[in-house]
């Protein structure tokens, strides 16, 4: 998990052509590379980095209804587990 979260910070920090550079879109995505696959991760807004993982079976899109009721002023990355949503098995 440390792994995944260090890669998390190096991809929202890198500044390539895919990576946004401030200020960033309302939404990006990206593909981390891990062990297990490639991750698809939505980065939603901008500020403080705070992580939504969704529990088993399900992707990142099951916060979509819950996003609008959270504070602003805070860049949420959404994370779709191994083999759910769009990352890799």
């Amino acid at each position: 998990m440390a792994r995944l979260l260090c890669a998390i910070k190096v991809c929202l920090s890198a500044k390539g052509p895919d990576m946004p550079t401030a200020p960033p879109p309302e939404e990006w995505t990206a593909a981390i590379p891990t062990r297990l696959g490639a991750l698809h991760v939505r980065t939603i807004a901008s500020g403080r980095v705070t992580v939504l993982w969704p529990s088993m079976f399900v992707d990142s899109h099951t916060w979509d209804l819950l996003l609008p009721h959270l504070p602003g002023g805070r860049r949420y990355v959404l994370v779709d587990g191994p083999g759910l949503g769009l990352s890799e098995p």
